[in-house]
């Protein structure tokens, strides 16, 4: 079975590179080949910086993974050229949701159809998911799917819980996050399983055909185990652990940082409770740092850089 692969597998330091690099270690037990075709902001990154390219490249095949001969090409193209850098997040996001479907198209045209039995993205964006169509010889695609939800009420009440803590702005950014990025991204994969391009979806939790109508048209599946790990680490659980509890996450409000501490108070204020990560930025460290419980000497912080 040949799977080709289009995912986050680059400068490991986020959860979900991490998963996904473990997840092919997995595959690879399993399967004859894993073919993959770096993202588009990749190879963008390649056809200007040679060091990149080369570490790209060695860094991929030291995954045990293979690259068509065709990347080289793209990377060389006028048309990767299109694909902009250094965006802020408002142009990112509006690059993502229109232009980047036409650059899609013109650099699938480069690629030609690639052959593999499953087209598989790492993560639930749709500009991945269409580019992958583009590319595929049949209809065997799919992504793993976590992170959009089911309207725009639901969308809304999300992520105001997540980030009415920061005021004003906090709100703002909500409004902005459900109708810049996950609406659109909803709404294109209802475009994508409409037009039959779609085949499958897995989750990690919930199914996601109980969830989102529109996904009962394809195949949908809840991942066991959802997360790759060592089950090696399984054996040191429950044996001589201190009395704490871990949040280890990328710390921004997304992933309930700034509703961590007011849950911790309603919990005991005086346990032990570690916080590792990184956090999304100084603004969100600085509020977080401001509401901590007063009695913070038994509050152990780590913060990777």
């Amino acid at each position: 079975m040949r799977i080709l692969l289009h995912s986050y597998l680059l400068e490991a330091g986020s959860g979900g590179v991490k998963r996904n690099r473990e997840v092919i270690k997995y595959w690879k037990k399993y399967v004859d080949e894993i073919i993959y075709v770096p993202l588009l902001g990749d190879m963008r990154r390649a056809s200007e910086d040679d060091e990149f390219r080369k570490k790209m490249y060695n860094e991929i095949k030291s995954l045990g993974l293979e690259i068509p001969e065709k990347v080289s090409e793209v990377i060389d193209s006028e048309v990767i050229k299109r694909v902009p850098i250094n965006m802020s997040k408002l142009k990112f996001d509006l690059y993502s949701n229109t232009t980047q479907y036409k650059i899609n198209s013109e650099i699938s045209k480069i690629m030609g159809k690639i052959d593999a039995d499953i087209y598989y993205a790492q993560q639930e964006f749709p500009q991945m998911v269409d580019f992958l169509t583009k590319i595929a010889k049949n209809r065997n695609v799919g992504a793993l799917i976590q992170n959009f939800l089911g309207s725009l009420t639901e969308d809304f009440s999300h992520f105001y819980k997540a980030y009415s803590s920061m005021g004003l702005s906090g709100i703002m950014y909500a409004f902005y996050v459900t109708f810049l990025r996950s609406y659109p991204r909803r709404r294109k994969w209802v475009e994508l399983i409409n037009s039959g391009k779609v085949k499958f979806a897995f989750s990690v939790s919930e199914p996601l055909a109980e969830i989102y109508p529109f996904m009962r048209k394809i195949y949908t599946g809840v991942l066991k185990p959802s997360n790759a790990f060592d089950k090696k680490l399984l054996d040191f659980r429950d044996k001589g652990k201190e009395d704490y509890s871990v949040f280890y996450a990328r710390l921004s409000p997304s992933k309930g940082v700034l509703e961590l501490l007011k849950i911790w108070r309603k919990i005991d204020e005086n346990k032990k409770l570690i916080v590792m990560g990184k956090f999304s930025d100084k603004k969100v460290e600085k509020l977080f740092m401001k509401n901590k419980p007063k009695k913070c000497g038994i509050l152990r912080f780590c913060f990777s850089r």
